[in-house]
């Protein structure tokens, strides 16, 4: 990777999550060594877009304030921007879609901004500020319950006006999949709303990256089998892998 588009990365997140990030930590999120870091930092110190801190950085825009979502965005941040970026590839010009709000999904809104005539539907308030870098885009936000420490709407008035909408592609990730292939979520609105989401998409995606497998999930909303697609990235055990693949087309991208 160039190391311009590393200091691009880094700067997105420390955007993202608006606090001191240490120069171990962002070595860990983008897999590479602390010295390559440092020069990435140096570089966005001098363009004057961060602050140096004693062992680490912060971003120009520092508010003080971390949220639930903001920690999950930080979460496993390349392998979600890796998904992101591939799954903008296969959204066509012209389109309706929604995407759904996910510290995943999040990083395909923020990879559209070369889409033309494209009409976004989310219920994600962390997104309107990437959807917002095209002037090219159609944004609507699904009207519902704002949760504050995920910044998205939620709740029946959202699933209205799902209900009475046909998109041509939506994406979606998930907390977990198990082994049988089975989509599980933190609670039974997330659920379904994902439910009503599936019955009027004409292409579903799914992006969720290899670390959700078999982890954490309560409440069943789907099967991998209701999707055309899940993009992920490499890790999943071989032997899970085929079995996924014989349910849904798998697409692992390289980080």
């Amino acid at each position: 990777m160039k190391p311009e588009e590393r200091q691009k990365q880094i700067l997105e997140l420390l955007r993202a999550i608006q606090r001191e990030w240490s120069v171990d930590e962002l070595a860990k999120a983008f897999h590479v060594t602390t010295m390559t870091i440092r020069r990435g930092l140096a570089e966005l110190h001098r363009q004057g877009v961060v602050v140096r801190t004693h062992g680490g950085c912060i971003s120009v825009i520092h508010s003080g304030f971390e949220s639930v979502y903001q920690r999950r965005v930080a979460l496993n941040f390349a392998l979600k921007r890796a998904i992101g970026r591939y799954a903008a590839q296969l959204v066509r010009d012209g389109q309706s879609i929604l995407i759904l709000d996910s510290s995943t999904t999040y990083h395909l809104a923020s990879h559209l901004e070369n889409h033309r005539d494209l009409t976004v539907y989310t219920n994600s308030i962390a997104m309107i500020t990437e959807l917002a870098k095209s002037p090219n885009l159609d944004i609507y936000v699904l009207g519902g319950k704002y949760n504050r420490d995920m910044l998205f709407i939620e709740g029946s008035l959202t699933d209205g006006v799902l209900e009475a909408v046909q998109f041509d592609a939506v994406f979606i990730s998930v907390d977990t999949i198990d082994e049988s292939g089975r989509c599980l979520v933190a609670n039974h609105d997330t659920a379904r709303t994902i439910r009503i989401i599936l019955e009027h998409a004409t292409k579903k995606t799914l992006l969720t990256d290899h670390t959700k497998v078999n982890s954490s999930g309560k409440v069943v909303c789907c099967h991998l089998s209701d999707f055309d697609m899940w993009i992920t990235t490499p890790g999943i055990p071989r032997k899970l892998l085929l079995k996924y693949k014989t349910l849904t087309e798998v697409v692992e991208v390289p980080v």
